[in-house]
């Protein structure tokens, strides 16, 4: 679909949500009187370029006027001479300015159809420098706030991606955050999880790691339904049974609330660090079976997926054999209670499962070991040989096994290096990764042994990431969107309240799109790349979250406040358009966004041409609308 048909698209489905009407789809762009050669300015260029339109040599291309109501500079509604004339004689002899839109840009007030103004440049396109930052935070966050653009803007990318990168940024201080998350319970309710969620994205300063766990959360996906109903069914050794329905909730939602913490925390050291503690932790060897893998029945689930998905890719240089021989390795593998002390040691002792001081925790079961030679990769320049070992002198040493190979997929695979290298530079650069980009991921992924900070830095810090050319290239997946829409016009002094109203039905456009976090059932993760997840019905469920953002939650953001801050004549249908416009797309608006936008803030609620007057008892109302509006945007489902 063209921007134009998503533009149009957007509007319909957004209008008809709201009830509104009017012709937001039709009208020529907004512009500026006398700027005859649209280059956003207005000189005697202007009228030399209109001449070498009316009076072009026989046999020669006049210079094509693309706004043909910019050019008649008297508004008589015909080009000729006149214009010329006019516009010299204001420009050298103080003669009278060309008739309105001037000299701002905006919409012909006297538009009769008969002259049309087909494209022109975007009016008052804010720097270039707060297009940079806007692509950075849309691309290693979840979007810019408004405060947030301006402050990027002072300090620089730079500083801003470097704070990212070192930790330096933190959330200390961050009250609001802190506000939400002290009414959740993550560690003990399924659904205070989820909303944890969503309260870091949208409120957290530290947003590359937050993009990073929400990926590396994806990247090793584990099904909270099936942990949740592995300790539901879990009997005593009388056939009892060991947790009520409520207690296998509380249990589901603590392991992977604890497993998600762990990928955070660990987002930014090595993949060495995040695979351990992905084929260790209780979600993962419940969910890929490895508490079923022993040696006289071995389990590949694990196996195949710790190849195929985690470290080396589909059919990247392993086969079905390599698959069995790695299952063997990871014989043995469970989960037990243990004492609280011993929570992280495979080898410490172990509860009864009905101890219930006892926590659950990785195991390694020498009985159920399998503990002959194994080769893996045979023949290749890479083969892993592994000796036997004979149980009755060294039991623990099976562990290793497992341990040697997930080291060596972690550090030295260059497959490994390649697929999650590929993967990163599709999440902030394109879904086709340049070839020298790639390159040099995988060049500082095996010299620095998989450290996750070199390569997302050589990523972040790439010519490939910070120019232009791929820019608006990606499509958001819905929680992208969702976070971002939150996010987009908050300039700080959103209250916890309003955070906290909206969690819920974050949760629930979520659930109605498909794309909840932790509840994808097959280990491969949600659909990585956003248009994968966009159609007509998704657009809508997008649109309808950002109404309840900013229509039916508006009152708590304060929007009349964050445009008077700057400036803003709330009077002005064209200052608020061009202002919230600028906050929400740097350098990416044209004329036609901002006359949909006049034209829609000229409206009243039931789409009647009402000039907007900030004194009225609808103006609340119609400003708030008009955010959900811009925000809905075809800009805002791309980064």
């Amino acid at each position: 679909m063209t921007r134009h048909g998503l533009r149009c698209l957007s509007v319909v489905l957004l209008t008809l949500s709201v009830g509104t009407s009017g012709t937001l789809c039709a009208g020529s762009p907004a512009f500026t009187r006398g700027d005859i050669n649209a280059d956003l300015e207005v000189d005697v260029s202007d009228a030399v370029y209109l001449l070498g339109h009316l009076f072009a040599p026989i046999g020669t291309t006049p210079n094509p006027i693309a706004c043909a109501d910019a050019a008649d500079v008297n508004d008589d509604e015909s080009l000729d001479v006149a214009d010329a004339v006019n516009l010299l004689s204001y420009l050298f002899i103080a003669g009278p300015p060309p008739a309105a839109p001037f000299p701002d840009c905006a919409t012909d007030p006297t538009d009769t159809g008969l002259l049309s103004c087909d494209s022109y440049p975007t009016c008052g396109a804010p720097p270039s420098a707060l297009a940079d930052v806007a692509h950075v935070l849309r691309r290693a966050g979840f979007g810019p706030t408004p405060t947030l653009l301006e402050e990027v803007a002072a300090t620089g990318v730079e500083a801003y991606l470097a704070g990212q990168l070192d930790g330096s940024v933190d959330d200390a201080g961050n009250t609001t955050l802190d506000d939400v998350m002290a009414g959740l319970q993550p560690y003990e309710d399924i659904e205070h999880l989820y909303r944890s969620q969503f309260a870091l994205a949208i409120l957290s300063r530290q947003q590359l790691r937050e993009t990073l766990t929400d990926f590396w959360e994806n990247h090793f996906n584990t099904y909270i339904f099936k942990i949740r109903n592995h300790f539901r069914n879990l009997e005593g050794p009388a056939g009892e049974d060991i947790y009520t329905s409520d207690e296998g909730n509380v249990i589901a939602a603590y392991l992977e609330a604890t497993e998600n913490q762990l990928l955070r925390d660990k987002a930014l050291g090595s993949f060495h660090d995040l695979l351990l503690a992905s084929a260790t932790g209780v979600p993962m060897l419940i969910y890929l079976d490895s508490i079923q893998n022993i040696s006289a029945d071995a389990n590949e689930n694990y196996a195949r997926e710790v190849l195929e998905l985690h470290t080396m890719g589909d059919d990247n240089g392993y086969n079905q054999d390599d698959v069995e021989e790695l299952a063997r390795c990871f014989t043995g593998w469970t989960i037990a209670r243990k004492a609280p002390a011993d929570v992280g040691d495979p080898l410490a002792p172990t509860l009864p499962v009905t101890d219930d001081t006892g926590e659950w925790s990785f195991h390694f079961d020498s009985a159920n070991h399998d503990y002959d030679a194994k080769t893996i990769f045979e023949g290749t320049f890479y083969q892993i040989d592994i000796p036997a070992i004979d149980p009755l002198i060294d039991p623990d040493a099976g562990l290793q096994d497992g341990l040697i190979v997930l080291e060596w997929l972690a550090k030295s695979s260059t497959q490994t290096a390649e697929f999650i290298s590929t993967k990163l530079i599709q999440k902030f650069v394109n879904e086709t990764p340049p070839p020298a980009l790639l390159a040099n991921c995988i060049g500082t992924w095996l010299a620095t042994e998989g450290d996750m900070h070199a390569v997302i830095t050589t990523i972040l810090e790439s010519p490939e990431f910070l120019g232009t050319d791929h820019r608006m290239t990606l499509v958001k997946t819905p929680f992208e969107y969702m976070m971002a829409s939150v996010r987009a016009l908050n300039d700080g002094s959103v209250p916890a309240s309003t955070i906290t109203d909206l969690l819920p039905d974050a949760r629930n456009q979520l659930s109605r799109l498909g794309n909840r976090p932790f509840t994808w059932n097959d280990p491969d993760g949600y659909p990585p790349f956003g248009v994968d997840q966009l159609g007509t019905s998704h657009l809508m469920e997008r649109m309808r979250f950002n109404l309840e953002v900013y229509f039916e939650e508006g009152a708590g953001y304060g929007l009349d406040t964050l445009l008077t801050t700057r400036g803003v004549d709330l009077s002005s249908e064209v200052e608020i358009a061009t202002a919230i416009l600028g906050m929400l797309y740097p350098g990416l608006t044209d004329s036609i966004d901002l006359e949909l936008s006049v034209d829609f803030l000229s409206r009243d609620v039931s789409g009647s041409i009402s000039p907007l007057d900030p004194t009225a008892p609808d103006f609340a109302e119609r400003l708030q609308q008009f955010c959900a509006f811009a925000v809905s945007f075809p800009q805002s489902f791309q980064q």
